[in-house]
């Protein structure tokens, strides 16, 4: 029998950090955070919790739970707190905010799909390996949209920068 609590006190805080970072909002983090522990504990009771990995399990059922959140908002997840600003400088900071709020631009203009990856990778350290087990695919398919979506800020940066070129 899986002990819920030690579960819970384990895993929580990341799980509520990650769907803050994907919705934006802490009240619906919450929310998503609660439920992604109440469907462990339903699964769990009728023999059908994780058999192996449970770290994936429970940022797969957050990950889904997000996603039917937005489904039913029709509204694509914000990524701007994912993107927080940390610098030793004003400066530093001002440069750095900069770059990040075009990068939080660009992110925003990706899929679901592409952010959850985004995120995922980038912000909370994930390895693909680590993705696809939690999207419940192969790493090949990971690799292919981890390309697809630096291929995609890229070119949406370089639009940015070449705008600014024929402004000034």
């Amino acid at each position: 029998m899986v002990d819920i609590s030690t579960i819970y006190e384990q895993y929580s805080t990341a799980i509520y950090r990650y769907a803050r970072k994907l919705c934006h909002d802490e009240v619906v983090a919450a929310d998503i955070t609660s439920e992604t522990f109440t469907r462990l504990m339903e699964m769990t009771a009728i023999g059908k919790g994780p058999q192996t990995n449970m770290r994936s399990y429970l940022y797969q059922t957050a990950y889904h739970l997000v996603i039917d959140h937005y489904w039913i908002e029709r509204y694509q997840a914000p990524l701007e707190a994912a993107l927080d600003v940390v610098g030793e400088s004003v400066e530093e900071c001002c440069e750095e905010s900069t770059l990040l709020q075009l990068v939080a631009s660009a992110a925003k203009q990706l899929t679901i799909r592409q952010q959850f990856l985004f995120v995922s990778y980038y912000e909370e350290g994930h390895t693909r390996k680590e993705i696809a087990a939690v999207k419940g695919t192969t790493r090949t398919v990971i690799n292919s949209l981890h390309i697809k979506v630096i291929r995609k800020i890229r070119r949406l940066l370089c639009v940015h920068v070449w705008e600014e070129r024929q402004m000034s």
